[in-house]
């Protein structure tokens, strides 16, 4: 279980700038704790209508998985009870630059999973009866089919699995464009600002306390990410049971008679870039080993067997972090969310090399494609594999947004979520598989 892929290193953001506010507000209606796609979704949305709103960002906005993903808006293989708020999401993935006035590099395509073998398209046929079950279209497409999805390849597959009304977005424009979008109804962004904790007026909140200050608010969105669960067990709300991933992706710079294509070549996603460039990683990940996790690994087993697709590692300096992490802190000292600003795990470069040479076997054009840049990522996902987007019973007015494994496709979803039970309006599909509650059911 050692080896490399589970250490941090020093991170930065690789998203556009945004630009921060300067003067902290006394009080607003709505205080967001973090500023990936989902914390700046809800912030538009609240904005949008009239509602004050802060936003406050440990780092940068998009400066973890909101701007390391591989940016794709998708669905396939996704629990059913998912799929409406991946529906949902993918609607507003369509409005969201003339929301804005902002590019998100957003534009429909087709994600093209293609693979071999019986086994797999049997569970290709199982998820597409079930999608088409609730209403969604998906296609397997074979034999001569496959050729028209990508052509002239030197491996040859004989099933390719396909969904309607996919597309991909830019992580490096898309929570930036959001949040200026925001910005321009109202909403205040602070950046290299973290939320050490909230302060309590009976059961509800009074105020959020930052590093900068305090802000008097009733009503707070969580959306912090990886980073979540201590800022839940410092509210004296138990444990959060999730897990992470690390994985890397890299960048190849655009290159003459490139393919148009966006998809899997087993083992390797790729994705056209805005520019003509190419993301590439894996559909692998690796899955740190840290103390918090202990307490739920019983239940992990059944995920890390599940198969190649989530490798254990060991990190002693990221098991030591983790360790060493407080459960709760002072409020008027610096928070653990201040010693990392933007949580960066090491790059997998012997396997991004791998994947490199795979994509130049199965796509000679690649040979002469150039590595530009790579970079890695942390997603998180909880235990049962379903985010959480719900109030929290203990603490009205309290409300968090986390555990989206694709949680670059379903942001805007859950922002506009968010954004309906802050105001007390109904959601606009069931939730209830969403509760926080759920897991306190469990301890």
């Amino acid at each position: 279980m050692a080896g490399g892929g589970a250490s941090l290193v020093p991170g930065f953001s690789r998203a556009r700038t945004v630009e921060s506010d300067l003067e902290l507000p006394s009080s607003v209606d709505v205080v967001i704790v973090g500023g990936g796609i989902v914390g700046v979704s809800a912030a538009l949305f609240l904005a949008e209508r009239g509602i004050s709103v802060a936003v406050f960002e440990k780092g940068a906005i998009a400066c973890e998985a909101s701007g390391r993903n591989h940016g794709l808006i998708e669905g396939k293989h996704q629990d059913m009870r998912l799929q409406p708020l991946i529906e949902l999401s993918k609607q507003l993935w369509r409005t969201l630059d003339a929301t804005t006035g902002e590019k998100t590099g957003f534009r429909e395509h087709d994600i093209v999973e293609f693979f071999n073998s019986e086994e797999d398209l049997a569970k290709a046929r199982q998820w597409r009866d079930q999608a088409a079950a609730i209403g969604l279209n998906a296609r397997i497409a074979q034999g001569s089919d496959i050729d028209a999805f990508l052509p002239g390849g030197a491996v040859a597959y004989r099933y390719a699995l396909y969904a309607a009304g996919e597309g991909v977005a830019e992580p490096q424009w898309a929570a930036p464009a959001v949040a200026n979008g925001a910005r321009k109804y109202g909403a205040l962004i602070f950046q290299h600002c973290a939320v050490r904790g909230l302060e309590r007026q009976g059961n509800g909140i009074c105020a959020a306390v930052t590093e900068r200050g305090t802000v008097r608010t009733r009503k707070v969105i969580l959306a912090g990410g990886v980073w979540t669960p201590a800022f839940v067990r410092s509210l004296g709300l138990g444990g959060l049971p999730m897990f992470g991933g690390y994985a890397s992706i890299m960048s190849l710079a655009p290159f003459d008679g490139g393919p148009d294509f966006v998809g899997l070549l087993p083992p390797v996603m790729v994705r056209r870039e805005m520019d003509g460039g190419y993301s590439v990683g894996a559909i692998q990940g690796v899955a740190p080993i840290l103390p918090s996790q202990f307490r739920y690994f019983r239940q992990l087993l059944p995920l890390l067997a599940a198969g190649p697709s989530i490798v254990p590692r060991l990190s002693l300096s990221n098991f030591w972090r983790d360790l060493t992490t407080p459960r709760v802190w002072r409020l008027d000292r610096p928070s653990p969310f201040e010693n990392t600003r933007v949580l960066q795990p090491e790059i997998q470069q012997r396997l991004l090399d791998r994947l490199l040479v795979e994509l130049r076997r199965q796509r000679p054009e690649f040979g002469k494609a150039q590595v530009r840049e790579a970079w890695s990522g942390a997603l998180v996902s909880t235990i049962d594999d379903l985010p959480v987007l719900s109030g929290v019973d203990e603490i009205p007015g309290l409300f968090i947004g986390t555990g989206f494994t694709y949680g670059f496709t379903m942001g805007p979803g859950a922002g506009s979520i968010l954004a309906n039970l802050v105001l007390g309006e109904p959601p606009r599909i069931d939730i209830s598989a969403f509760s926080f509650s759920r897991f306190r059911r469990e301890r």
